[in-house]
């Protein structure tokens, strides 16, 4: 009885000062960003606490020891990913009526955002940018100006996507009314490389009563721990000597 006490109090402490060396790394996120970070932090020894809040979302934190790492991981993958607009969100009525340059500035808008979005979601994409230009048409001008698009991609280091840029003009030029496919531009920019400083590989990890940490905490745990177990050790001979005194005082 007294050794599963002594467990679950070290194992209470452990969790505690854990919490106490932990950072905030991302605030805000979905349920399955979130998820997606966790796997791939735990991936690299990175042990990860998740929050949820109506206000705040979901909130992820990591020990203070494995915060530029874990840092540096996501910035290699691209986390956290863009949030886009959706047609529904940008054209949501608001009571007020909109004028027709509005209107056009919004479809515009919604178009570009459409685009990113499909693009993110190519292989060792990380940013995605899609600047759409479609002029007004004019009924006086003999000569209509053309629609043009331009492409920004941010890819993975290591990553290449100079095959896929006609499939992905193919794309732009089909979701464009009047785009013509020599009229979209693809610039593709490669990530820079994982910092050599920084072991992305994650800190040596210990464990003890199923608590995993690291060793820069586990010397604050080891201090606290001591520190805890003197009051725990005092606080029980305090009790004791107090019992005995009131047994004697019976008599």
């Amino acid at each position: 009885m007294i050794q599963r006490i002594t467990r679950t109090f070290l194992a209470a402490l452990i969790l505690m000062c854990l919490a106490a060396c932990q950072d905030k790394l991302l605030t805000g996120l979905s349920e399955d960003e979130s998820n997606d970070i966790i796997a791939l932090l735990q991936s690299r020894d990175i042990a990860v606490a998740k929050m949820v809040s109506e206000k705040e979302g979901v909130s992820l934190s990591v020990d203070s020891a494995d915060l530029a790492s874990a840092i540096e991981i996501l910035r290699q993958h691209g986390f956290p990913r863009d949030q886009f607009n959706d047609l529904g969100t940008i054209f949501e009525k608001e009571g007020l009526i909109s004028s027709p340059l509005e209107e056009r500035a919004r479809f515009i808008y919604a178009i570009s955002q459409t685009i990113s979005e499909t693009l993110s979601q190519i292989d060792g994409v990380l940013k995605a940018r899609v600047l759409v230009n479609v002029p007004e048409d004019d009924p006086l001008d003999e000569t209509p100006p053309k629609a043009s698009a331009s492409v920004f991609l941010k890819v993975a280091s290591g990553v290449s996507l100079e095959n896929k840029i006609p499939d992905i003009k193919m794309i732009v030029q089909n979701s464009v009314e009047g785009l013509r496919y020599d009229d979209v531009v693809v610039v593709l920019f490669e990530a820079a490389p994982p910092l050599a400083s920084i072991d992305t590989d994650g800190p040596a990890m210990s464990e003890v009563l199923g608590v995993r940490f690291t060793a820069d905490s586990g010397q604050t745990i080891i201090i606290v721990g001591a520190v805890a177990g003197l009051l725990l050790l005092a606080a029980i001979g305090g009790n004791a000597f107090l019992f005995m005194r009131l047994r004697k005082t019976e008599r």
